[in-house]
């Protein structure tokens, strides 16, 4: 979407079926975190490819964090898939970085507390420091609640270092930093905390950039502000219900084609759906 511009906003869209080998596992068929891993490494590399073809300055946005989840990965073999695309999705962020791209993650009603960790730390003596684990007398407190009390519509935080585990991963250009910014109205503060990586923290121009951005692209949505773009891929991109049902519908005519009874709903499912049309 070019700002400014009349035209409306282009969508591009890719898709993949996965099969035999690339599903299949010596423990069995993938899990979901293996086919989220996969699914964020490649949107990060189809806006790569997108991004090598758009004009200078340009404004990235992705749903969620920058950091590459890892939280349901497991040992073994989840554990080696996650290593994989770790890289290869590092190689995507630094070719985003080497065209200077300004790039971020954008989330929805934070629930984090990274700021109030770090107040936390400021309220104990040397012997709490020590302590394993350190005590948390503000547990339970969100940075939204401390943060909206100062944000004015429109205004953002300060820029602050993401500090976990990824240090040691994303390094560099590519070193994570957050910030919150205030989308709402004057006395209805709505926050959302921005990721960004330290090739954008550390340019004040690119800081502007994607400021007003998102404040232009939350503002077209009027009474429920959220990026425009990113609600408008997620309409591209959401299967329905009605799809899915398509989908069943041609493997299963398939599958008669060629001779094979394809199973039919269990009794259970059979008996849910019946009580739903009730």
């Amino acid at each position: 979407m070019r700002c400014g511009s009349t035209e409306p906003a282009k969508t591009h869209i890719s898709s993949k079926l996965l099969f035999g080998p690339e599903i299949e596992t010596p423990f069995g068929l993938i899990t979901d975190a293996t086919l989220a891993l996969r699914r964020d490494m490649w949107e990060r590399k189809i806006l790569a490819q997108v991004a090598s073809q758009a004009f200078s300055p340009l404004v990235t946005f992705t749903d969620g964090p920058i950091e590459l989840y890892a939280g349901r990965v497991q040992e073994g073999t989840e554990l080696s898939e996650y290593q994989k695309n770790l890289g290869d999705y590092l190689q995507e962020l630094n070719k985003l970085c080497e065209m200077g791209v300004i790039t971020a993650g954008y989330i929805d009603k934070p629930r984090s507390a990274l700021v109030v960790r770090l107040l936390e730390l400021l309220m104990l003596s040397e012997e709490e420091l020590e302590e394993k684990p350190r005590p948390r007398p503000l547990n339970g407190v969100r940075d939204i609640y401390l943060i909206e009390q100062f944000l004015e519509a429109g205004e953002c935080s300060a820029v602050f270092a993401l500090q976990s585990v990824s240090t040691r991963t994303y390094t560099g250009s590519l070193a994570l930093h957050f910030f919150y910014i205030n989308i709402g109205r004057p006395g209805h503060p709505i926050l959302a905390r921005v990721e960004i990586p330290a090739w954008v923290a550390e340019e004040p121009e690119m800081l502007n950039i994607l400021h007003a951005s998102i404040v232009h692209q939350c503002g077209i949505m009027g009474a429920q502000p959220y990026p425009y773009l990113l609600h408008r891929a997620h309409e591209v991109a959401r299967v329905t219900q009605q799809e899915n049902e398509q989908v069943s519908q041609m493997v299963a005519q398939e599958l008669v084609r060629r001779g094979i009874n394809p199973r039919g709903k269990s009794a259970k499912q059979f008996a849910k759906d019946g009580w739903r049309k009730q």
